[in-house]
């Protein structure tokens, strides 16, 4: 009987752990909470095509009161129509941060992603890489940490069972490997989207201009840079900004031509 009951327990408590990582990952897609009625003359404004004012009027509640999902959507929109696809690509990636399976804020998003100026890359990329995007895409920080903590305790009471009682069935030895292997791959990838995701070095290039080779409009240019780029800011030297672009390029850039989209929010 006693080892029923331990039987019972280690099922009732995986049952537990699986609904509770279903939740997490198979859960409906987020979706933006609805905003403020405070914001309905910028939402008027954008009804009406006045976009420079719409942008103003959420780009002030956002200084005011913080970022929503809903609210970076909005202003991704206003930035678009207006052309600016710099900042709307910086505002679309902000919003996916919270609401990654969001479908309308990833078609606009890819969207703005397509009409940038700069070429798309031919590259096929392998299968690891493929796959690890696609989750990393798909998933928030908070949700592959969760999975990779859950199936860390699983691993971790199996474990524990296998200890006290000498031995563990081969079912659940099979569970203990795949807990163990899916808590790694859930905590690397978790690791993953905070450096690339929740970088604050991770920028996004809001305006046209020339990549410099130093911090002053008198170095030569290292070539065109394009609104809708992006990369990583290396370091600063007052106004300037060295950044080293995912192409591969690397030089410098007036502060106010790139933005991190991870901070738009503080």
């Amino acid at each position: 009987m006693p080892n029923l009951a331990r039987g019972l327990h280690v099922r009732s408590a995986w049952s537990l752990l699986v609904l509770l990582v279903g939740g997490a990952l198979l859960g409906a897609p987020l979706r933006a909470a609805p905003a403020s009625d405070d914001l309905q003359p910028a939402h008027a404004a954008y009804q009406r095509g006045d976009y420079a004012e719409a942008r103003r009027l959420y780009e002030t509640w956002l200084h005011t009161h913080g970022a929503t999902t809903a609210l970076l959507y909005n202003l991704g929109n206003a930035c678009y129509q207006q052309g600016d696809l710099g900042w709307a690509l910086a505002y679309y990636q902000r919003a996916l941060l919270a609401a990654p399976r969001d479908p309308d804020l990833r078609a606009n998003y890819m969207t703005a992603l397509n009409a940038r100026r700069t070429p798309v890359s031919t590259a096929v990329p392998g299968l690891l890489q493929f796959v690890t995007h696609h989750l990393l895409e798909r998933f928030t920080l908070s949700e592959l940490a969760l999975t990779a903590l859950l199936f860390y305790l699983v691993a971790a009471l199996l474990a524990f069972l296998w200890l006290w009682r000498g031995e563990l069935r081969r079912r659940h030895r099979c569970l203990l490997l795949a807990s163990l292997a899916v808590a790694l791959l859930a905590g690397g990838l978790a690791v993953g989207k905070a450096k690339v995701y929740h970088d604050p070095a991770r920028i996004v290039v809001v305006t046209d201009g020339s990549l410099l080779t130093g911090p002053a409009g008198s170095f030569p240019a290292v070539r065109r840079v394009y609104a809708g780029e992006t990369g990583r800011l290396t370091q600063r030297q007052g106004v300037w900004c060295e950044v080293r672009l995912d192409n591969g390029a690397c030089g410098w850039l007036g502060q106010g031509a790139v933005v991190a989209p991870a901070t738009l929010d503080r």
